[in-house]
């Protein structure tokens, strides 16, 4: 569980995700005590939400609309 120095949160993607991951899957994912990311690289909670770190074991095909000009993802989706 090493820090991902380069990473850099863009966005989020939740459209379809309980279509396409199945309980099974989400149950399983291993939660991690610390983010990946460098100090003030990741997300931050908002409206009362809390975020919960996992160990990635599935890999999604996104696609969006377009950078922002704050350097997010506008309208991304999953694509199967």
């Amino acid at each position: 569980m090493t820090e991902l120095p380069c990473a850099r949160v863009r966005g989020s993607v939740s459209s379809d995700v309980t279509r396409i991951l199945c309980s099974e899957a989400v149950n399983s994912l291993q939660e991690r005590a610390f983010s990946p990311f460098k100090q003030g690289l990741g997300p931050f909670p908002s409206r009362g939400e809390t975020i919960r770190w996992v160990e990635p074991t599935v890999l999604l095909k996104t696609r969006f609309l377009e950078w922002t000009d704050e350097g997010k993802l506008r309208h991304a989706q999953i694509i199967d």
